[in-house]
This record gives C-alpha cells, sequence and structure tokens, in this order.
C-alpha cells in the first residue's frame, strides 16, 4: 500500500488531496473535505475535480509535454539539416571523450547529481506555491509577475528545483482551489452562528464597472467578533431598491443567514434604506460616520464659512502642484527649527480631512504667509479675522473628529458607542454654544446642534442600539440620557433572558430520563438507607420562575463593576461568561451590531488596489476571490 500511494503522491492531482493514513487508499479533497477512493488509479479523483470542482482546471503533465515537444522539435531539425545534425553529434561525442579523459586524471569524482537541480517533491512545491498565491491575496500583486524576466531569476536564486507555475495556472486553477477550500472553512464556522450584522456599500471601478459589497459580523463562542466579506460581485442593474434587494437577499441565502439578519448597516441614500426596509423587513441603521458628515457639511455651508475654505483649499491646492513653492515652504520650515510638514488637501468625501487641512493649515501659518510673499504667485490673503475664524473651526470640529475616528474601529461592536457618544457631542456642543466665539463659528455651532437632535433624537428609543448600550460592561444603564429608555432596555433584557431560560428548561424536561437509583444487594426497599433521600429528591422541584431567576442574573450584571472605555467588552464577556451563563448566551444574540459600513468602505479601497491601471481587465470573478481570500488572510 505505501508504494502505491508513494507513487500516487508523484501526481500534480495530490496539490487538491490528502491520503488518509488509518484508511487504505482513501483520500481527503482539500476543497470539500470529502473521502474518496484511488486504489488503482487517479482517475477516481479527476472526476471530482471536474463534477465537483468545475472551476478548477485540471493538472497536466506539463514536464512530459515539455521533453516530447524537445524530442519533435530535434527530430525536425534533423529532417532539416541532417549534415549540421551529423557535424553536431561528433562535436557532443568529442567533447564528452574530452570530458571523460579530464575526469578520470582526478583523484576525486564529483557525483551527477551534484550539478543537477534537485527535483522537489510534491509538499516543498505545495508550500512554496501557497506563499507565492500571497503576493496576490496579500499585496494585490498581478498574475503576469511570474513572467517578468527578474522575478523569474529571483525565484531561481532562492530555489533553482522550483518551477514557476504560469499566469494562466495561477488564475484558473490554484486561485479558484484556494478560494472554495477558504469560502467552505468559512462555511462550516458560521453555521451555528446565532445572529449577524451585515454591512453593504456600493462602489464604481476605474473600467466603469459597478460593485456591491456585502460583509457579516458575528460573535462566536469564544465572544469574538469575526468578520467576513460575503461577496463583492458584478451588480450589471440599476441600483433600484428592488435590484438591491434582490442582490443581496441571493448572497444572504447563500450562507444562510436570512433568519439571522439582526440589523443591516449601508449609508444614508434612500434606495438602499428602502431595500432593507421595505424590501427585505430587516431593521436599518445609517451609518452613524455617514451621518457625522452630513450633519458636518450642513454646518459648513454658510457664504463666509465656504469662502473661506475655497481660500484655503486654494493655496494648498498651489503647494501641492508646485514644487519650488513647496521646497521654500519646507526650507522656511528648516531654517527655523521646525519639523518639515507638507499641507493636507481637502477630500470631498471625507468631512475630517476638511479637519485635517485646516489644522495643518494653522501650524504652518507663519510658514505659509512667508512662502507666499517670496514666490512671486497670486494666491489669496487670508486677513486676521480669517485666521481666527480657521482656529474656531478646528475647535468646534474636534470633538467630531474624535467620534468619527473612534466609532470606525472593529476590534469590538460598535453599536453599543452610539448612545453614549450622542449624549457626549449634545454636552459639548452646549458647551460650545455657551462660550465666546465669532457670529460665523456660533452659526456652525448651532447648524451641528440641530442636526444631531434631529438626526438622533429617537437614538435611545431604537431597540438593537439600546440593547447594546446596556449589554457593554462599560455602560450598562448609566450610557442612557433618558433614564425611561435604561428601564426599558433592562426589562427587555430580562424578558429575553427569561424566554432563554424557559427554552432550556423545556429543553431538560424533553431530555429527562428516568434516574437510575443504585438499589442495595440483598436489602429490601424500604430497609434502604438511601430510602427518605431518594424519595425527596424525586419529589423536589426547582423553586422560582423563569422571570426571577433572570431578573436576579441581570441585577447581578447591573451590580458588577464597569469595565474601562478602553478595554473590550467581548473580553469581558468571554471572562465573566461564568458568572452570567443565561446572559451570555443573550449577548451572544444581540451584542454583535456595528455602527458604520466602514468594512465595506475598507473592501472598496483593496478593491481599488486590485483594479489598478495594470491590471484593469482583470474580471470581476477574479476580483472577487482575490477580496474574499484577502479578507479571510487578515483573521
Amino acid at each position: 500500500m505505501s508504494s502505491s500511494i508513494k507513487r500516487a503522491k508523484t501526481s500534480e492531482i495530490w496539490n487538491y488531496f490528502t491520503p488518509i493514513p488509518s484508511e487504505n487508499f482513501i483520500a481527503n479533497c482539500n476543497i470539500c473535505k470529502r473521502k474518496l477512493s484511488f486504489k488503482t488509479t487517479n482517475s477516481n479523483l479527476k472526476k471530482h475535480l471536474t463534477s465537483n470542482h468545475p472551476t478548477i482546471a485540471l493538472p497536466s503533465s506539463t514536464k512530459g509535454h515539455q521533453n516530447l515537444q524537445r524530442h519533435q522539435e530535434q527530430e525536425q531539425q534533423q529532417q532539416q539539416d541532417p549534415q549540421h545534425s551529423q557535424q553536431q553529434a561528433l562535436t557532443d561525442v568529442s567533447d564528452s571523450t574530452e570530458s571523460t579523459q579530464s575526469s578520470t586524471s582526478k583523484t576525486v569524482q564529483s557525483k551527477m547529481t551534484t550539478f543537477l537541480p534537485k527535483r522537489m517533491n510534491i509538499g516543498g512545491t505545495k508550500n512554496i506555491t501557497e506563499k507565492l498565491m500571497l503576493l496576490f491575496i496579500k499585496d494585490f500583486q498581478p498574475f503576469s509577475i511570474v513572467e517578468d524576466e527578474g522575478f523569474k531569476q529571483f525565484v531561481h536564486a532562492l530555489n533553482s528545483g522550483y518551477d514557476l507555475p504560469s499566469r494562466h495556472s495561477i488564475s484558473k486553477t490554484l486561485l479558484p482551489t484556494m478560494y472554495e477550500q477558504c469560502r467552505n472553512e468559512c462555511l462550516d464556522m458560521t453555521k451555528n452562528v446565532k445572529s449577524v450584522c451585515l454591512t453593504t456599500d456600493c462602489w464604481t471601478s476605474v473600467n466603469t464597472e459597478s460593485y456591491i459589497a456585502v460583509t457579516a459580523h458575528f460573535l462566536n463562542d469564544e465572544f469574538q467578533l469575526r468578520h467576513i466579506l460575503l461577496d463583492c460581485s458584478l451588480m450589471k442593474t440599476q441600483h433600484t431598491s428592488i435590484n438591491l434587494a434582490t442582490e443581496i437577499k441571493r448572497v444572504v441565502t447563500e450562507w444562510g443567514f436570512q433568519e439571522k439578519v439582526l440589523l443591516a448597516v449601508t449609508d444614508n441614500a434612500s434606495n438602499i434604506k428602502n431595500a432593507i426596509t421595505k424590501e427585505l423587513n430587516w431593521k436599518h441603521f445609517g451609518c452613524f460616520a455617514h451621518t457625522i458628515n452630513l450633519i458636518v457639511k450642513d454646518a459648513l455651508d454658510n457664504d463666509i464659512v465656504s469662502s473661506l475654505l475655497k481660500k484655503v483649499k486654494t493655496i494648498v491646492a498651489h503647494f501641492k502642484k508646485s514644487s519650488n513653492s513647496t521646497e521654500k515652504l519646507m526650507l522656511y520650515q528648516r531654517n527655523s527649527g521646525q519639523n518639515c510638514l507638507k499641507l493636507i488637501q481637502d477630500v470631498p468625501t471625507r468631512w475630517n480631512y476638511t479637519f485635517y487641512m485646516l489644522n495643518r493649515f494653522l501650524e504652518l501659518q507663519d510658514a505659509i504667509k512667508s512662502t507666499i510673499a517670496i514666490i512671486n504667485v497670486d494666491l489669496p490673503i487670508l486677513v486676521a479675522e480669517e485666521w481666527n475664524l480657521c482656529r474656531e473651526l478646528t475647535t468646534i470640529l474636534q470633538p467630531l473628529e474624535k467620534v468619527t475616528k473612534l466609532i470606525s474601529t472593529e476590534q469590538f461592536p460598535s453599536a453599543s458607542l452610539v448612545i453614549p457618544l450622542v449624549n457626549g457631542l449634545i454636552d459639548v456642543y452646549k458647551k460650545l454654544f455657551n462660550k465666546t466665539f465669532t457670529k460665523d463659528a456660533e452659526y456652525v455651532i448651532g447648524k451641528i446642534q440641530f442636526g444631531l437632535q434631529s438626526r438622533f433624537e429617537h437614538i435611545e428609543v431604537s431597540n438593537t442600539l439600546s440593547l447594546s448600550t446596556f449589554l457593554d460592561p462599560r455602560f450598562k444603564m448609566i450610557g442612557f440620557a433618558n433614564q425611561n429608555c435604561a428601564e426599558n432596555a433592562k426589562k427587555k433584557v430580562i424578558s429575553g433572558v427569561a424566554n432563554l431560560i424557559e427554552s432550556q428548561n423545556r429543553e431538560d424536561v424533553g431530555n429527562t430520563k428516568e434516574m437510575n437509583i443504585p438499589i442495595d444487594d440483598d436489602v429490601d426497599d424500604d430497609l434502604s438507607i438511601w430510602n427518605i433521600f431518594d424519595k425527596s429528591l424525586s419529589a423536589y422541584k426547582p423553586q422560582g420562575t423563569s422571570s426571577s431567576k433572570a431578573i436576579i442574573e441581570v441585577q447581578r450584571y447591573l451590580e458588577d463593576e464597569f469595565l474601562h472605555r478602553s478595554e473590550n467588552p467581548c473580553m469581558w464577556w468571554r471572562e465573566n461568561s461564568y458568572k452570567y451563563p443565561v446572559l451570555s448566551l443573550f449577548v451572544q444574540v444581540k451584542f454583535c451590531a456595528l455602527a458604520t459600513s466602514v468594512p465595506c468602505e475598507r473592501i472598496f479601497s483593496k478593491a481599488g488596489l486590485i483594479l489598478s491601471d495594470r491590471r484593469s481587465r482583470l474580471s470581476a470573478n477574479k476580483t472577487q476571490k482575490l477580496l474574499f481570500l484577502n479578507c479571510c488572510s487578515q483573521k
């Protein structure tokens, strides 16, 4: 048996299968984990690839084909020029004779294997190929890199026995294989998930192709927040509510999450909002970061402020385009003993870059003034009042910038932060409104206050957000501004925990069997020393209802110490789940919600790196596989 398996392992087919040592002639498919027989030949394994994994190109005997092709070329050359072939043969014989005479004159003769590259086994080749694939999955290198002469020489210098696969083999065989294997592993990991939070967004590539991405976020049994890219597919139809809902439902159904969606987070566009709420009937939350962006844009929509920002952008744009002006700006900083800093340009789609632009502009105030005075360029000149307004705007926008950065983290569920952060922002801008600012700055503060109150008026009434805040050991009931909302959240948690206790009791009753009571040998039952105890045990019923048990467990949680707000609440629940056995189960269902669609935005940032000018013709199918594998590799 061992010799047969050894012969089988020399075939490239074993890149996709692993023999089972404990079972004769049985192998596991590396992709779907199915057991298959290979008693005589590998044909059964090849049939499995063809029928069950059609996206994977079957391996071929490339070396045999190359040898055959080389032999045919030699025969063809002999037929075309027999005289040259005969002369070449005589030369080869002469060289061989001289080489033999030279080698016999040496006292030590080298082995032939010393001069030949050692052929790698399948295991070594597979290991290097997997590392090669990371170039495309993690670093987003184009497949054509394997055809670059410099890269070929580099790989050959590292290991001359390794044969680089072609770019077609990488894209048509290796990539689909890794994708299917990774996807099946993710399906196994998520089949017992209790609930998921979805984020979705759309994006247009450099090829003007539209993509839609859907990500899922959930807590596993270890209370770790996991993120999975469900799909990033080409959206060929118009972005209507019905079309968006159809595509999202297709993706969610493939993963078996259609009944497990706790919340769907998107931007505030009406088409995607209607797709979630009206077409799919899921709970929807508009991206918190996107809502903050809308509030800031409304607040800065003032003639004086807009004119000031336009002047600042014009000055920054000049320094970004002119290397001469930038060099003089740097020279002034060096001569002043300062760290050399560059100006930051505003990004229209991200409001916080307006803050970064103004903040850096103020840091370089003296350098900018001095440089503009000597470069002889017609640029806007800011008067003292405008510089002061810039300073006031950075003070006003800084709290919102901190909140945006904090809410965009993916280390733990961010939905629990929304209520405390909104209440904190409202308090901050009340204090700012009572301070002394210019008229234009007061206008901005007032608009921000109005935006916070109007857009987040009913935030504490939200069922998902209020439960997330209550179940966060950093906030509990103190995170609420309205204590009635806090009490309602407490009642909902108690009700949910009570339902879980009742469900567990029903399962226990259904699984109860007659208790086997040991009987003393040769002793009448009435005379058993355990007779009175066994009768008491059979008549015993636990005291307390499901509701009373739930109240006790929730109250113990509220009386426990608060977690510091910089700590991870998921880690806290993992360490304390033994203290709250039922409440922790409720947490796994209700605590996985996010507050932003940032995960999808990060997916599209990676997609922009893949679909670059160098590989603009990459198909949507391969793009989707590369993105999926990249997201899985980050875990």
